[in-house]
């Protein structure tokens, strides 16, 4: 065992060392377990999340073709209602109706 003080300070400090060390091991061997549970549970998520981000993307370009099919629809409806309420067709319905009642009412 030294005699002087400065070197008892010194070994003193170099046992505190090893102890510091020591306790950082034990606490890092004691953290793992939880870390590698906390990663499995990431990892899991990760691929549930991906695969979801995949279904929505699915669901986007269905809904895409839906709409795109729906605007092919309205467009013929929307042709034929600009038709139906043209000035020259409506005149044209008119005059049929007139005709037809002035040959159905007794005259």
């Amino acid at each position: 065992m030294p005699s002087d003080p400065g070197s008892l300070a010194a070994l003193i400090g170099q046992a505190m060392l090893v102890l510091a060390l020591v306790l950082i091991l034990a606490g890092m061997l004691l953290t793992l377990p939880r870390l590698l549970r906390v990663r499995r549970r990431a990892l899991a998520l990760s691929v549930e999340v991906k695969a979801a981000q995949a279904e929505a993307l699915e669901a986007l370009d269905r809904l895409e073709e839906r709409r795109d099919e729906t605007e092919e629809i309205l467009r013929s409806m929307r042709r034929l209602r600009r038709w139906v309420r043209h000035p020259l067709s409506v005149a044209t319905v008119q005059s049929f109706r007139r005709k037809r009642r002035r040959r159905s009412v007794p005259g």
